[in-house]
């Protein structure tokens, strides 16, 4: 379904940029507008799961990292949850070991 913009506050110089851009590919500028926008938007690739995560990891390399068994088991005991009622007991692993991609 077709949608509108409306786009305020514009500096006047983008304007004539605008307008110029339109007239040199014989468009109008509400042609123009709608070109530019698709031609910036399908070039532009959605990034991958794998790369966001990677992204992730970097930023959070120097971090200290809690392994989760240790955080669920931490909640369950403050829920006052009793462990012998989960239906398994995983190993607690060094709470000091920083988990590597």
């Amino acid at each position: 379904m077709p949608g509108t913009l409306h786009v305020h506050n514009l500096d006047d110089e983008l304007i004539a940029r605008w307008k110029r851009r339109a007239a040199r590919h014989g468009r109008s500028t509400e042609v123009e507008h709608r070109e530019i926008l698709r031609q910036v938007l399908t070039s532009e690739e959605e990034p991958s799961f794998d790369k966001l995560a990677a992204e992730l990891r970097k930023l959070t390399k120097r971090r200290k990292q809690t392994p989760s068994e240790v955080l669920l088991r931490e909640g369950r005991e403050e829920r006052g949850t009793p462990l012998s009622s989960m239906p398994a007991r995983l190993p607690l692993r060094d709470p000091r070991r920083v988990l590597r991609a």
